[in-house]
């Protein structure tokens, strides 16, 4: 059986999460890149790696447990710290992910893929949905998810591409900038359009 992978991806506080969710409702297999970071980030041989590569920065991070928050705030702080932990979960991420998806018994499958473009991973799927929002909204919505400042909030989206600046002429976008059900209209309209009797 051949299967028609489907990143889903978009800037922080876009709702992809919430894409992912009504795929779900909707029966189709879903995994996501930040769960299976998660699981990563449990992994005792995973934690070595990573603290063996900032030892400037471990007194807080490494106590004696993975304190998430105070690595997220070493490595949004400095361009070259997020590019040494990517270095080091992007191809554990994407080699699981790829995993998963060969055993779903599927033709559809869906990832949410956040650092899609960034880490260009874009070959690895055959169509690419990307989520998109007005930015006030997505600070609004990640500041009260994930309680963070505004400039916390801001230093994590420009680690990422700007998607408002960027040509999305090749990929299948959503607009997500009014409420969830009419999120849930627009992706169940694209998921007939686009892939069902494919």
């Amino acid at each position: 059986m051949k299967v028609k992978k489907i990143a889903i991806t978009g800037g922080i506080g876009s709702g992809k999460s919430e894409v992912i969710k009504i795929l779900k409702e909707l029966s189709y297999p879903v995994f996501s890149c930040d769960e299976i970071n998660a699981e990563l980030l449990k992994k005792r041989s995973v934690l070595k790696r990573i603290k063996a590569l900032f030892p400037s920065t471990v007194k807080g991070v490494f106590k004696p447990k993975l304190d998430k928050k105070a690595l997220s705030n070493v490595v949004f702080s400095d361009k070259s710290a997020v590019k040494i932990l990517n270095s080091i979960l992007h191809p554990l991420i994407m080699n699981t992910l790829n995993a998963k998806m060969k055993r779903a018994n599927s033709e559809l499958v869906f990832a949410e893929v956040p650092l899609l473009f960034e880490a260009d991973y874009k070959e690895l799927f055959d169509e690419i949905i990307v989520v998109v929002r007005d930015k006030e909204q997505r600070i609004k919505s990640v500041m009260v998810r994930s309680n963070l400042t505004e400039s916390d909030v801001i230093k994590r989206m420009n680690n990422q591409v700007n998607y408002d600046a960027m040509d999305l002429s090749d990929y299948i976008v959503i607009e997500n900038n009014s409420d969830v059900e009419n999120l849930k209209e627009k992706t169940k309209k694209i998921i007939e359009q686009k892939f069902i009797g494919d």
